[in-house]
């Protein structure tokens, strides 16, 4: 740089001549040359690794839906240290559950710790506790987690230069944690060199490897551009380090950072710790899957197989990927360069000089995997202690303590699961109309409809008899319960319900039902159930067409019309109580008759719109929601088309005409059918056109004459005056005059002399029409050609024919009649 750092610090407005207290802790710091970004520091740097108090932190590993979870007990003090203090912290963190976990002692199967003698001696740590109070049984355990730090301290003390790691990044952590000047003087600093510089994270204390690891990755990690020649985290923490060696007046901070300079000079060192970083990440991946909720035994020694062989292949060589080998990749790069030059150049890393390790040896990387061994060594320890060898024989008693609940609990699971399948199935088969299945729990009802023979017919008896056919019947409620024991032991708990059968008869279906349980026992029976009570539900009670309708009482009843009460299935079973299951569902409001009719005449709509038609007008096909039948020819046509027609016809006042579309067909469509096609305007003109001409059609209904009104009349026999009901206007019916009593009605006369000179016109107009108009040859109206040639097209019946011969033409090519010299007839 061009600039010293500190002319830099200067223009930046941070002093740095300074008495040492201004790099005293936060609480003491009095600089306000930045009050935002001191109050941002301040609270990015909480200190959290000072303590006064003993805390004991409990988890409860439990199985959560055949899963295994972790679970916060709580975190509570502990007055005392000891074993009966931690033991009393942990029944009062589980007892500020409540009724959750108070019988919590009666299900504990192990205790794991920390390995510290006061939890997991067997004399006077808390596991004696446990053992005196609960049983022998319970197992304690050094947690997997915790014994891997205590193998990586292990091998700490056996490799120095780990060691040297960790006070390093101690050191360097403690310069920044105490100092916020120190802090933005760090951030200024990358900016100033285009890096983004990170506070850096304790390593000590409580810190876990996760911790290490990613505070290592912080001091190692590359600028932007990600090269290791180009300025990075690691070069603006050295830059800051060599500022505050010679200009900080606090003694103990430049001390402490001329230590930090001098160690990140060194090749060896730096190159350890790329190592240490690509190691120590392969670590805490392990570490962080050992904390997991769900994790599971297979999972951790599949995950440890795979860290041993990676610890042993980094033993071997460098891991391609890794940070050691972007170091020593442009190490490698530097020492090429310098062999082709005549003077000395030193090995530069983030723009740092090294000023050891510049030898090949650095480049080859041979100091690095001196501890690679021990590591292995370690991890190959914990491997076997605690995965293969530890707590076999507790867990033989344990399974043996427990066998009575775990077979239970077997049961349990395959009986889940049973019903699991069975709901699935019946969801598989059924649609939701069908069968209907709670989630919460293991219950859900199903409607039937009994299977109905054809010809089935219903017969309504009263003042008269009268029979109607019927394909459906409505359905059979089967509401079901699956009790945690079915179906090893219990069957289903039910209620079976109908609308129109009566409850001795539903009592003999519920018997029937638990005579198909004794049967199936063990196995599941629901789909038996319904396919009884769809498939036999008729043959069973002996009910046969046709099925009579009567009211006992007040109440519907249906029977057999062949075979009476005392000769139906019913009577045969000796049914003497009724079952508290068997429900009859019966609405005081509604006739069971126009249920049954109702009810039959949906599921057949239903059914026809399942089903495809080709429509007889555009021969699409087309479901049958589609689709309009008209029920008295059974014939089917599409909507739309339908739609189209019925609107034409009622445009030209046809309203008698809205009739099936079969040529020769005479079906009429209902007022319901015309309602469902047209909109609401057309149907309002349809339905006044259709009483009018209905009203026309009688002899006693004449209209009011006055224009305002127009209402409909209806004339007494023999006489000739009517009274509007609408404007009490009385008129007389032949010349719609107000009433003239006994006095000959003018009109009359008049009528006479008028049709005496229709007559005379009539007969002129006959004549006339024969000189000047020619009959169509198809349905004989007389035409008449005043323009164009001679090709005709009757008005009436669409028909081609010649006005010359009257010949009809053909409608593919009605000129070709013209055509040709000996023809007598021509175009024009």
């Amino acid at each position: 740089m061009k600039r010293s750092i500190a002319e830099f610090f200067k223009k930046q407005c941070v002093e740095v001549n300074d008495a040492g207290g201004k790099d005293e802790p936060t609480s003491q710091h009095t600089d306000t040359s930045d009050d935002e970004s001191t109050g941002a520091d301040r609270e990015e740097l909480p200190n959290t690794d000072i303590s006064n108090k003993e805390c004991e932190i409990v988890y409860a590993r439990v199985i959560d839906n055949g899963r295994p979870t972790n679970i916060l007990i709580g975190h509570i003090d502990v007055q005392h240290a000891h074993a009966e203090g931690i033991y009393a912290a942990t029944k009062k963190a589980f007892a500020s559950l409540g009724r959750k976990c108070e019988n919590w002692l009666e299900k504990v199967i192990a205790l794991g710790a920390d390995g510290a003698a006061v939890n997991l001696d067997h004399k006077g740590g808390v596991i004696a506790l446990l053992h005196a109070e609960v049983g022998s049984f319970v197992i304690p355990f050094h947690c997997m987690p915790h014994r891997l730090e205590l193998g990586l301290l292990s091998v700490q003390k056996d490799v120095s230069m780990i060691g040297q790691v960790y006070d390093l990044l101690h050191l360097i952590w403690k310069t920044y944690h105490f100092s916020p000047k120190s802090v933005r003087e760090l951030k200024a600093l990358g900016a100033e060199i285009g890096v983004t510089a990170y506070a850096p994270s304790g390593v000590k204390g409580t810190r876990w490897l996760p911790h290490v690891s990613r505070s290592l990755n912080t001091l190692l990690k590359l600028g932007k551009d990600g090269d290791p020649q180009s300025s990075g985290q690691f070069a603006a923490v050295y830059m800051h380090m060599d500022h505050l060696a010679g200009a900080s007046a606090n003694a103990d901070i430049a001390g402490r950072a001329r230590k930090i300079k001098a160690t990140t000079e060194d090749g060896t060192f730096v190159a350890f710790c790329h190592f240490l970083s690509d190691i120590f990440s392969s670590i805490s991946r392990f570490s962080l899957l050992l904390q997991r909720n769900d994790v599971i035994l297979p999972q951790v020694v599949s995950a440890i197989e795979s860290l041993l062989a990676t610890i042993q292949t980094m033993a071997a060589r460098v891991k391609p990927d890794g940070k050691l080998s972007e170091f020593l990749t442009a190490i490698k790069e530097q020492h090429q360069q310098k062999e082709g030059e005549t003077g000395g150049q030193k090995l530069k890393y983030q723009g740092v000089t090294l000023v050891k390790g510049e030898d090949e040896k650095l480049a080859e990387g041979q100091p690095i995997s001196q501890c690679a061994p021990r590591l292995q060594k370690a991890m190959e320890l914990t491997y076997k202690l605690e995965l293969l060898d530890h707590g076999v024989k507790e867990v033989k008693f344990l399974l043996k303590h427990y066998s009575t609940v775990l077979n239970r609990y077997v049961q349990m699971s395959a009986n889940q699961e049973a019903q699991t399948d069975e709901l699935l199935a019946l969801e598989s088969i059924y649609d939701k109309e069908e069968f209907h299945r709670t989630e919460s729990r293991q219950r859900g009802k199903i409607n039937l409809c009994p299977e109905v023979p054809p010809n089935f017919r219903l017969l309504v008896k009263g003042e008269a008899c009268v029979e109607f056919g019927i394909s459906f019947l409505p359905p059979l409620v089967l509401s079901f319960e699956l009790p945690t024991d079915y179906p090893s032991s219990s069957a289903p708990v039910f209620t079976l319900s109908s609308k129109w059968l009566s409850r001795v008869q539903i009592t003999a279906l519920c018997k029937r039902l638990d005579e198909l349980w004794e049967e199936n026992r063990g196995n599941v029976v629901l789909f038996t159930w319904i396919q009884f009570l769809k498939e036999e539900t008729l043959e069973f009670l002996n009910i046969q067409s046709p099925l009579e309708v009567q009211t006992i009482g007040g109440q519907p009843h249906c029977e057999s019309g062949q075979n009476q009460a005392e000769d139906t299935a019913v009577e045969k079973s000796k049914v003497q109580e009724l079952d508290p299951r068997a429900v009859q569902e019966v609405d005081p409001h509604t006739d069971i008759l126009t249920q049954l009719l109702d009810f039959n005449e949906a599921q057949k709509q239903k059914e026809f719109d399942s089903k495809v038609f080709s429509c007889g007008i555009c021969f699409s096909e087309n479901l049958g929601s589609n689709s309009l039948l008209f029920k008295e020819c059974q014939h089917v046509f599409c909507k739309a088309c339908v739609k189209e027609y019925f609107q034409i016809q009622i445009k030209d006042g046809k309203v008698q005409s809205l009739t099936c579309p079969e040529p020769e067909c005479m079906s009429l469509a209902s007022p319901a059918q015309v309602k469902l096609l047209v909109g609401e305007d057309e149907f309002a003109r349809y339905d006044r056109l259709l009483l009018q001409s209905s009203l026309n059609r009688m002899a006693d209904i004449v209209y009011c004459p006055r224009m305002s009104c127009c209402m409909a009349v209806m004339i007494e026999p023999d006489t000739n005056m009517g009274i509007c009901p609408s404007c009490r206007f009385v008129f007389c019916t032949l010349c719609k005059r107000a009433y003239h009593a006994l006095s000959l009605c003018k009109e009359v006369q008049m009528e006479k002399d008028q049709q005496e000179k229709l007559r005379k016109y009539d007969a002129l107009s006959e004549d006339w029409v024969k000189e000047n108009s020619k009959s169509c040859p198809s349905c004989r109206i007389n035409i008449q050609k005043d323009l164009g040639c001679n090709k005709m097209t009757c008005l009436s019946c669409q028909q081609y024919f010649c006005w010359i011969c009257l010949a009809v033409l053909n409608r593919k090519d009605p000129y070709s009649h013209f055509r040709g010299d000996t023809n007598p007839c021509n175009n024009f």
